[in-house]
């Protein structure tokens, strides 16, 4: 947990309650599930039939204009063009190649296209009219490719080898580097596999059926899409197990195109009708958003950004769909939302820091919250199993304990003006908590004893704490650029990180047994062991702030940017994703994750609540939300009922005459469910 920053105001406001609503978006060419962010980009120039897209390594956007031969780049929202010197030359697919270049196939120049970007483009002539078709980086370091009736290979500088490969019997869409250090292919009847030394292996996956594109998931299989017979998508491990998803079901209604590995590590695949879908590891499919079927929805990849990016060949148009979908509950101006924690029933607890106020958000969506008096700045909380909340208050330097009914008691810390920062329940059924200015741990029985204990190196401005896997506390010491340990005996260790002034914030435990700190002013995430050897991940950047950092339902480590104003994503194998987010300079602070595979995180500058529903973690959930939550009115409160929108808003009152009628409600839930859009009201 981080101190928010110095000229962060401390304003009061009064208690607001507030019943969230999942509401649908409404987005450029069709309808958007919830929170899903859609942006559409037109071609300038007419006629020109994007079909494949690829991300480069800087997080650029660039496509294939097949009916116009040019070469297409998003840059900030806008698209440039580049005109391919061979005349009639179809480019079609496109991939970013180990040399950072961009590399197509252009399937009537029957030629391999490098894309330099700032440079221009070379094209490699094929040795026989093959007509090449997919593209890939392969596990040799060059770029292989499909023709009819073969696999080629272009190296780096541009010598190109063709390798007769009698299976593929038509043009192959799919290819793939597989977890194997094989090249996957798709093609009609059957995924093929052929190694770099020749060797070919064919998995039937139906009788006239073709499969079309095909990549790696998460979990070490081979998706793959089949896109006429008998639509499906395909899971294919390595050792031939074939399972098949959405056979006959009516979400695939006109046959998968293009899949790939969505940066949440989902899969998500266009179809024929012009729409997006999301399939999770499980199975369960899910249509994100519709582009209309005359849109010619075809190739998609996954964008540096957090987002899917798909090419609408017929609407000439290149589009972006958020992998992620936000919804908010809005806590009031100047809440300043700064630390979360989940209680065992999956409630939220939550400060709000500017506003001295503590609430608690429940899994039906009732938000209640306890006003705290002036002067108190709540910062870090933590809940106990009695389902009370224990939180600091930095300006009246206690630490507290609330029910859901308000009860409050306050215990003095010891040490005058120590700023408490963060709490957490230890494994000794006490509560641990860091004092920042006083350089101490703090240890508060539930009875209201507190013990401190003096960090190793003076001034080491202890910032949050963490439970680890080992049954001790672990602290990050901002200012002297160290790990703490303490035993819930009181004996500490200390740690140094690599990168000098890193200044740590948030740590948490992981899935791994290892704890994750973020990296403040390095703007990176580290990992430290039990045995306290610390290794620093992805690479630094310094504008972005990292602040929080928890484990997600999903398996995954989530951590914010609160400058960066981003999601940050560590995925079990260590590849690291940022999502940027809708509302700008929302700054998030506190994140949490919920067993109902819900992540929840403040938004200290909106002062809003933002919750994200993770499909990768499967988890068993109970979906919608409660109509008639109930909600908890602290003694002497008179509470108000705000409905919030994720963006667009319907209060009810569509006619403002000061009431809801029948009629106007029927409309909401309509609007609620995506049946209507919200300007129905």
């Amino acid at each position: 947990m981080t101190t928010p920053p110095a000229w962060v105001g401390r304003a009061t406001l009064a208690l607001i309650f507030v019943l969230l609503l999942s509401v649908g978006r409404s987005g450029a060419g069709g309808g958007i599930l919830f929170g899903y962010d859609v942006k559409e980009f037109p071609l300038p120039r007419p006629g020109g039939g994007p079909v494949g897209i690829a991300a480069d390594a800087a997080g650029g956007i660039w496509f294939t204009e097949r009916d116009a031969g040019r070469i297409g780049r998003v840059v900030n929202s806008s698209i440039v063009e580049l005109d391919i010197s061979t005349p009639n030359s179809t480019p079609l697919l496109i991939t970013n190649g180990p040399d950072n270049n961009l590399w197509f196939t252009a399937i009537d120049g029957n030629f391999i296209g490098r894309i330099t970007p700032g440079v221009g483009i070379d094209e490699f002539p094929l040795v026989t009219r093959s007509r090449p078709s997919a593209i890939t980086t392969g596990p040799d370091g060059n770029m292989w490719f499909t023709a009819l009736g073969r696999i080629g290979r272009v190296t780096l500088n541009g010598a190109v080898s063709e390798f007769v490969v009698d299976e593929i019997r038509s043009m192959a869409n799919g290819l793939t580097t597989g977890p194997d250090n094989a090249l996957w292919y798709a093609t009609f009847d059957h995924i093929g596999r052929f190694t770099i030394g020749g060797e070919s292996r064919t998995f039937d996956v139906g009788e006239d059926v073709a499969p079309g594109s095909i990549t790696v998931g998460a979990d070490g299989a081979l998706w793959f899409t089949v896109f006429s017979g008998d639509y499906y998508v395909g899971r294919l491990t390595t050792d031939g197990k074939l399972t098949k998803f959405a056979e006959t079901q009516s979400e695939v209604p006109e046959g998968p195109q293009f899949i790939t590995r969505g940066p949440e590590d989902n899969l998500w695949f266009t179809d024929g009708s012009g729409q997006l879908f999301r399939i999770n590891q499980a199975g369960t499919i899910t249509s994100i958003a519709s582009f209309g079927d005359d849109s010619g929805l075809l190739d998609v990849t996954s964008g540096a950004d957090g987002g899917l990016w798909v090419t609408e060949t017929s609407a000439n148009k290149i589009a972006r769909v958020s992998a992620l979908g936000f919804n908010y509950v809005q806590l009031g101006d100047n809440s300043g939302p700064a630390a979360l924690a989940r209680g065992d029933d999956d409630t939220i607890w939550f400060t709000a820091y500017s506003a001295n106020r503590v609430g608690f958000l429940t899994p039906n969506g009732s938000l209640v919250q306890h006003e705290l008096g002036d002067g108190v700045a709540p910062f870090g909380i933590t809940v106990a199993p009695d389902g009370r909340a224990w939180f600091v208050g930095q300006d009246n330097n206690i630490v507290g304990v609330i029910s859901r009914a308000g009860e409050l008691i306050q215990y003095a810390i010891p040490t005058r003006d120590s700023y408490p920062q963060d709490i957490v329940r230890g494994p000794d059924g006490n509560f641990w908590f860091t004092e920042l200015d006083a350089s101490k741990i703090g240890r508060i029985t539930p009875q209201g004893v507190i013990t401190e204990f003096p960090t190793l190196t003076p001034f080491g401005d202890p910032q949050n704490i963490a439970l680890g896997p080992d049954g001790n506390l672990w602290f990050t010491l901002a200012a002297t650029n160290m790990i703490g340990r303490i035993t819930p005996n009181g004996t500490m260790t200390e740690f140094p990180i690599p990168t000098a002034d890193s200044s740590p914030n948030g740590i948490a435990a992981g899935a791994d047994g290892n704890l994750y700190f973020t990296e403040y002013f390095a703007g990176r995430v580290a990992r430290i062991t039990t045995a306290g050897i610390v290794t620093e991940l992805g690479t630094p950047d310094n504008q972005t702030y990292p602040a929080y950092v928890t484990l997600g339902p999903d398996g995954a480590m989530w951590f914010t940017e609160d400058f960066g104003n981003r999601l940050g994503r560590i995925a079990p194998d260590g590849r690291i994703t940022k999502f940027d987010l809708p509302l700008e300079d929302a700054q998030p602070l506190g994140i949490i994750g919920r067993s109902d595979g819900t992540l929840v995180f403040g938004l200290f500058n909106a002062g809003r609540l933002a919750t994200v529903e993770l499909a990768a973690a499967e988890p068993t959930r109970t979906r919608g939300v409660d109509p008639t939550p109930t909600r908890t009115v602290p003694p002497g409160s008179t509470p108000t009922h705000t409905p919030v929108l994720p963006v667009d808003s319907c209060l009810g009152d569509c006619d403002d005459d000061g009431a809801v009628s029948i009629a106007e409600l029927v409309t909401g839930v309509n609007i609620a469910l995506g049946n209507s859009v919200v300007t129905t009201c």
